[in-house]
């Protein structure tokens, strides 16, 4: 009986909130992010939550040394470049203008995490 109570508050409670919702949106510019949403509203880089399988990951071959990027790149997107430190090799290309992306928006709808890219097969 008690049980029942809660997860009828619990469910009522859910859906008035809408947690998440999926929406699509194409990367407007890299640098900084922008994402439009279905062409009504454009999100900046203060609302997206973006994972790192999304962030630019260079490898500098002089040092070895790993560094993570924004999420995306403002290079020519060459495989490799001097920038200073020695050759650079790209591991993982960051965002970049015109990428389809998912969306969540998180709960409240003030945040959207960037899932992934959509690729077309």
């Amino acid at each position: 009986m008690l049980s029942t109570a809660i997860k009828k508050i619990a469910l009522n409670t859910t859906n008035a909130s809408a947690p998440v919702s999926i929406i699509y949106g194409v990367v407007l510019q890299s640098q900084p992010l922008q994402i439009q949403v279905d062409q009504r509203f454009t999100l900046s880089e203060a609302f997206l939550i973006v994972p790192e399988s999304l962030m630019r990951k260079e490898l500098d071959l002089t040092t070895g040394e790993v560094t993570w990027g924004s999420a995306s790149s403002g290079s020519s997107g060459s495989s490799d470049s001097n920038e200073g430190t020695g050759k650079k090799a790209i591991l993982q290309e960051g965002l970049q203008s015109g990428d389809q992306v998912i969306l969540l928006r998180v709960q409240g709808g003030q945040s959207y995490l960037v899932l992934d890219k959509v690729v077309s097969v």
